[in-house]
């Protein structure tokens, strides 16, 4: 399989323009966020070709990421989540290996780190937080209960 060199600011852009008929102009939004990190990450080390893009230098991003952002577990769970769907998207365009996406794990949460308390105006949501990894995508539940009950 020959692969076809595509810089990250236009792979990035392909894929959002093909997402905006299937994901909320929020989770669109998200996407652009999360992967515009990536193409930080790689005009910092002169990777002009997402073509070039391996197991370990995935590794090193997700480190790089994690370090950079000082991000929670979970935080860090969604935005490798999201990279992982633009890698196997970028598959299906001829851009990285077909099984790269493989090659990118997603960190393992426990139910008490992907929920948090929240209180407003004397209301406690308890926030809960669900990934969904082959979308990319996060949704959100709570439960509300008043303060003292």
């Amino acid at each position: 399989m020959e692969l076809e060199p595509i810089d990250p600011e236009t792979a990035v852009e392909l894929y959002l323009a093909e997402k905006e008929t299937e994901l909320a102009k929020a989770t669109i939004d998200s996407h652009r966020s999360r992967l515009g990190h990536l193409v930080r990450w790689c005009g910092e080390r002169d990777l002009d070709y997402l073509n070039d893009l391996s197991g370990r230098r995935l590794h090193e991003y997700r480190i790089w990421r994690r370090d950079d952002g000082e991000l929670t577990k979970v935080s860090l769970k969604t935005r490798m989540d999201t990279v992982r769907v633009f890698v196997r998207w970028l598959a299906t365009i001829d851009g990285v290996h077909p099984d790269l996406h493989l090659k990118i794990p997603s960190p393992t949460i426990t139910p008490e780190e992907n929920t948090r308390d929240v209180a407003r105006q004397g209301v406690v949501s308890r926030v809960t937080r669900r990934s969904i990894p082959d979308e990319g995508t996060v949704h959100l539940t709570s439960e509300n209960q008043r303060d003292g009950t």
